[in-house]
């Protein structure tokens, strides 16, 4: 059982920086072509703030700007939404 769990800490280990490697490149590629304003705070007409993260092209185009009161960095993948809809139909 040891060499078991020594051995799955081993490749995860080893497998880490791969997974880091390719968000950084993903980070310096979207850079190179856009401006990017990560989880910064908007005020809103009623005083709320709401966590946005705002991707321009550095060529005239429309921005898309997508706005939550939660830290929607600690989530991927659509995870907070697949949390909160079943919350929600469980209530």
């Amino acid at each position: 059982m040891l060499i078991n769990n020594f051995l799955c800490i081993s490749v995860l280990l080893f497998l880490y920086p791969s997974f880091c490697t390719v968000e950084e490149d993903i980070v310096l590629q979207l850079n190179g072509i856009a401006y990017i304003e990560q989880n910064t705070m908007k005020l809103m007409r009623d005083g709320i703030r709401l966590a946005t993260d705002i991707y321009r092209l550095k060529e005239p185009v429309p921005a898309i700007l997508w706005k939550t009161p939660y830290n929607f960095n600690l989530y991927r993948d659509g995870e907070i939404y697949t949390h909160i809809y079943m919350i929600s139909r469980m209530n």
